[in-house]
This record gives C-alpha cells, structure tokens and sequence, in this order.
C-alpha cells in the first residue's frame, strides 16, 4: 500500500523531527506505520481501470466543447468562423474516436469486459455509463445502497455527490423509464400520484443505482423478477 507524504511529515512535526536523512526517514516511516497501524484502501482501482477513468475524465470536456462549437456553428452567419468552427469540430470528433476506441481497446483486453457486461444485463446501462460507476465509484464493490446514492449525490436530494456520474445516471434513468419495465412501471406509479417527473426521475435513479449493485454483488445479470 502506498501512504500519502503528507500525512507522515504531520507525524515527523508531531514529534518535532527536522532533520531528513535516509536513515533518520527509514526510522520514521516505520515508527508511523507501527503507531498509525495504516489500513490497506479499500476500493482502489486496477490499473486499466485507472487507464479507463483518465480517459473517460478526457472525453467529458471534448463532448462539452463539441456541444459548444456546434451551438456557436448555428448561431454563427460569418462564412469564415463558419468554417473554423466546422475545422474544430473535425478536430474534436477525431480526438473522441480515438480516445473512445482506447476505452473500448482497454476494456475489452481486460477484467472490465465482464464487469461491464454483467452491468449492461440492466436495461437503460449502456457501456459508457457502467464503465462510469465501475471507475467513479469503486465503493459499488462494498458500500450499501444509501451510501452509494449519497456518494452519487442521489439521496436524499439532487445535490453534491459526484456530478459527471449522477448526469450519466440520469441519462440511464430516462432511458430505463422506457427500456425497462421494472422501473417504468415505479415511474409511472409516482406520476400517478402526482410527483412531478424530475422527482420521479431521481427516485428511478435511486432505483437503479440499487439494481446495479445487486447485479454487482451478486455476480450475476440482471433478471426481471429479482429486480
């Protein structure tokens, strides 16, 4: 396991040690570690997933600057910053191909595949989405459903959390309201009974991060009656 610098140069100013050599640094490491008693971190990624989560923290902002540029090509009449637009924009979708098909690369030619897999079993998880909750929320592995909607920002309000995850897993709640009929028919039950459709949306999303991690758990794929 690896232990932040930080926190053992706080332990050597606890104990007023100012001088630094190899060995003086070899005898405090391990007086910290036999004080501290530092645990293993749970929930630490692999490597490739490691990999995965750079570049799906890549692809977000080159999304967000296509979306940008393509308002700003709609708007535009200058035939000339038309056409810069359109040359960026090229560029842009030339940099999310490539590194989309990194992602795909990584995530076939690993462990993830079948994490992935058992993930897109639940109707309305596409692969980006559950390489998303498999790289920004490795607690899925170990933590109860109400800490992991507070983790994602889904409990008990639509706030704080992990932002970039709660947005994928609100795209993968509307599309479960339509693709799957577990959900769809607990949406539909709350619109009966009056919630307006964005609060029936977060408690779909809530739903939903529950599946995944039964399905995660579980090890097996996502079956309807079980839901």
């Amino acid at each position: 396991m690896v232990e932040h610098a930080n926190k053992i140069r706080a332990f050597a100013k606890s104990k007023g040690l100012l001088a630094k050599t190899d060995k003086i640094d070899a005898q405090l490491i391990k007086d910290y570690a036999s004080t501290m008693k530092p645990q293993p971190k749970q929930n630490q990624l692999s490597e490739v997933a490691e990999k995965i989560s750079d570049l799906l923290k890549r692809r977000h902002p080159l999304l967000d600057d296509k979306m940008r540029e393509t308002s700003r090509l709609d708007k535009d009449d200058n035939a000339n910053i038309k056409e810069f637009i359109s040359s960026h924009i090229d560029f842009l979708n030339e940099q999310i191909e490539a590194v989309q098909q990194e992602i795909n690369s990584l995530t076939a030619e690993s462990e993830m595949q079948e994490k992935v897999n058992l993930l897109t079993s639940i109707p309305g998880i596409g692969q980006q989405t559950a390489l998303m909750i498999l790289t920004l929320l490795p607690e899925i592995a170990s933590s109860e459903n109400k800490s992991l909607a507070a983790l994602v920002g889904v409990a008990p309000f639509i706030q704080g959390g992990r932002k970039t995850l709660r947005k994928a897993l609100y795209i993968a709640a509307v599309a479960s309201v339509r693709w799957n009929k577990p959900l769809a028919d607990f949406y539909h039950r709350l619109r009966a009974k009056g919630k307006c459709g964005k609060v029936a949306i977060v408690a779909v999303m809530h739903k939903l991060l529950s599946m995944v991690s039964s399905v995660y758990k579980r090890k097996s794929p996502w079956v309807e009656n079980l839901a």
